[in-house]
């Protein structure tokens, strides 16, 4: 079982039901801990990242990143875990902007600079959808501060999720 797992959430929407907490009830089908945090109002609820780890979880974040007027909002979560009684470290979740590579850009920039401050104190994973092929401007751009979990010319094809046939990382 992976120690540290990123999910894209509703919590009491019409969607997934209106009495429905998507992370809560990941937490009680595997008894992992877990951090919600909201990025849009959806459905007379809230949809946004979840994060659910095996390890207790000691700080959590959120941050807005930047967009559009006309865009969806979208935010990256934050916790700091510790996996001994000697070292911890930070995991985020995040999915960038889905159509527009010009606001990814600014966004993994954000991502840089909020990572960077925390990157001083302990190691930072960042699990997310970065919404971009993998020789992307965006992609360039978070390899300047992060390593992907793919090599560019190995990467698996991940879209269509009924019917891969392209690399979206």
């Amino acid at each position: 079982m992976p120690y540290n797992i990123r999910y894209e959430v509703d919590v009491n929407t019409r969607r997934s039901g209106s009495t429905l907490n998507e992370a809560k009830e990941l937490t009680r089908l595997t008894g992992l801990n877990y951090y919600f945090s909201k990025s849009i109002d959806y459905q007379d609820d809230e949809y946004g990242n979840a994060i659910l780890t095996l390890f207790p979880i000691k700080e959590t974040t959120h941050y807005e990143l930047p967009m559009k007027l006309d865009q969806e909002r979208r935010s990256i979560s934050i916790i700091r875990v510790e996996l001994t009684e000697n070292q911890q470290l930070y995991f985020a979740s995040t999915h960038l902007e889905v159509s527009d590579e010009s606001t990814r850009l600014v966004q993994v920039q954000k991502l840089v600079e909020i990572s960077s401050k925390y990157q001083q104190q302990y190691s930072f994973i960042i699990a997310d959808d970065m919404s971009s092929t993998p020789t992307s401007e965006t992609i360039k751009k978070f390899q300047e501060q992060f390593a992907l979990a793919c090599k560019i010319n190995e990467c698996l094809p991940t879209f269509s999720s009924s019917k891969p046939t392209r690399t979206i990382v």
